[in-house]
């Protein structure tokens, strides 16, 4: 899983710059409040949001690395799971350079492309979807990847405000939709 994820970071990377003037959302409790894009949501009483150390062992690179990236590249916001770690709720927004040559609906196509040609992971990438729950606008990009005897999901929501483009990235197993879909249908509209 965490090979996967940091396949998915790579691709961000690629494109992301500093996040300097986002403001972070932040919890309480177990629900996770975000004025700068709008929303909210809630996630079940079991679940436990990581401190960074334990982000940076899950993305495979060093405390300092992680500090690193979130200062510069790619501000990693949180994760949150249940005790098996799965599903894993990610959060982290890049700044990008949005204009009438390269606008947010390019970005998707290039997201996608990029997803499509991931030499290490055998990704199957489903179709990009414009989404609303309680009138939080967002594209959803479904992935699925044969991990030896079972399917890995991941699912990419991605939320554009003013440059910045939030990604809640969700990694769960098959029999997890239901747990997965849940928790997304919380998302409530915050300003």
């Amino acid at each position: 899983m965490k090979r996967i994820g940091i396949c998915l970071l790579l691709c961000f990377m690629l494109v992301g710059c500093s996040s300097k003037e986002y403001t972070c959302g932040s919890f309480e409790g177990n629900q996770y409040q975000n004025v700068f894009f709008h929303f909210e949501m809630t996630y079940p009483d079991d679940y436990q949001v990581y401190d960074e150390q334990k982000m940076a062992a899950l993305l495979g690179i060093s405390y300092e690395q992680l500090q690193e990236q979130s200062a510069t590249e790619t501000k990693y916001e949180y994760m949150i799971s249940n005790e098996m770690a799965s599903p894993l709720f990610q959060f982290f927004v890049s700044k990008y350079k949005f204009t009438t040559a390269a606008t947010y609906d390019d970005f998707i196509v290039a997201i996608v492309d990029q997803l499509q040609t991931q030499e290490e992971v055998d990704y199957a990438v489903g179709a990009v979807q414009e989404l609303s729950i309680h009138d939080v606008s967002f594209h959803k990009i479904s992935l699925h990847a044969n991990a030896g005897f079972y399917v890995l999901n991941q699912d990419l929501y991605l939320f554009k405000e003013k440059g910045f483009v939030g990604t809640l990235l969700v990694t769960y197993l098959d029999g997890q939709e239901q747990e997965v879909e849940d928790i997304i249908q919380t998302i409530q509209l915050r300003k």
